[in-house]
């Protein structure tokens, strides 16, 4: 039958590559027997049965880092947003807060009627701290509940994400670009017997369409500027930056007065008495004939002023401008309702200050007896 075939120029065309293939087959043959007897262990094992295994166990592994991935996304939006409404603080600022609002200056009153401006502007490191801090916290709560939940099994037993991760701000500009990779590998062993191990230190890099901290300094300067301001000039700051750097301030900041008056002394006055002369005293010493009235000394008094002046609250409401037009918008979980909600990206925070006229003032002699000379 090989001379027929060989006589055959069609079949001639197809004898090397059949013999190539015999060839191929026979060493694999050979080499299988070799390996079976060098690692008894793999016996086990059907025929596809390792390739199935090894995809199974990277296509588990791609679940958990693609639930890393969408976690760490969702938690920059959430902590970008946390340290919007914050004022970039974690905690209450050493000037307080007021309505529910962090306080960037508060103003006091000193016993001589001046009125010193203390102010808690959010510096830089802090304001990357407190925003590390919130992204880290909302990163952690996210894990914590895959790994509770169990969603992904592998052997019967869920599979643990890392929760603990190295976290970099970085200066981007223009966005807000955090990197993180987990402390510990993502550990996944697939199969009972033989389990084929694979780790993996899952990692992420994620973004948001604007940058955070370079906002934070456009905010304060302008804080910086109007706190302490007479009210229109107030005003006027607000709106010379509104709409700079795509930052969209509110335009009515609800400034607040609270009139009050300030006390405090300014000198000091000629206090004098009315007394009726006497012109004739009987053997006693009593006066028995009254003469005129005349005015006469009766010691020094403080002359005191009376200082108007208010106390201006001015809440602050500046948004991030978005794309078309409108501003960026995030969907945030709200833990009180139980529900997503679209919130608009927004700084808030609250100035105060105490505003002086001393245009209205009013000075007056106080006597402890008689009355201003």
């Amino acid at each position: 039958m090989l001379e027929k075939f060989v006589k055959n120029r069609k079949g001639l065309d197809y004898y090397p590559p059949l013999v190539a293939i015999i060839g191929i087959f026979v060493l694999g043959a050979i080499i299988s027997m070799v390996f079976l007897k060098q690692y008894p262990l793999a016996a086990q094992f059907s025929l596809g049965r390792e390739p199935l295994r090894l995809f199974h166990t990277y296509a588990t592994a791609d679940k958990a880092l693609a639930f890393v991935d969408e976690s760490a996304s969702i938690a920059l939006e959430r902590s970008a947003y946390i340290s919007g409404k914050s004022g970039f603080y974690d905690s209450t600022p050493s000037c307080g807060s007021r309505d529910g609002l962090n306080l960037w200056s508060i103003g006091s009153m000193e016993s001589d009627c001046t009125f010193p401006l203390t102010t808690c502007y959010p510096g830089e490191s802090g304001a990357a701290s407190q925003f590390k801090s919130n992204f880290e916290s909302a990163l952690g709560e996210l894990v914590k509940t895959f790994n509770a939940k169990g969603p992904v099994i592998v052997n019967g037993k869920p599979v643990v994400l890392p929760d603990s991760y190295n976290l970099k701000l970085q200066p981007v500009p223009g966005r807000t670009e955090i990197t993180g990779t987990a402390d510990k590998p993502l550990v996944i062993a697939y199969g009972v017997t033989n389990p084929l191990k694979y780790e993996v230190k899952a990692g992420f890099r994620v973004d948001l369409p604007f940058d955070l901290l370079t906002n934070r300094k456009a905010i304060v300067d302008t804080a910086q500027q109007a706190a302490g301001k007479l009210e229109n000039d107030a005003r006027d700051v607000i709106n010379s930056a509104d709409g700079v750097g795509g930052l969209d301030w509110k335009e009515d900041f609800n400034l607040e007065r609270i009139g009050s008056i300030c006390l405090h002394d300014v000198g000091t006055c000629s206090c004098c008495q009315d007394e009726q002369e006497c012109n004739k005293f009987d053997k006693d010493g009593f006066c028995v004939e009254w003469g005129d009235w005349v005015t006469v000394p009766a010691g020094d008094g403080t002359v005191v002023e009376k200082l108007p002046f208010d106390i201006i609250t001015a809440p602050m409401s500046v948004k991030v401008d978005g794309a078309g037009g409108s501003h960026a918008r995030f969907f945030i979980y709200d833990d009180a309702s139980g529900k997503v909600s679209g919130r608009d990206m927004t700084y808030e925070f609250s100035l105060s200050w105490m505003e002086p006229h001393p245009e209205d003032a009013q000075t007056a002699c106080e006597c402890s007896s008689g009355y201003q000379c």
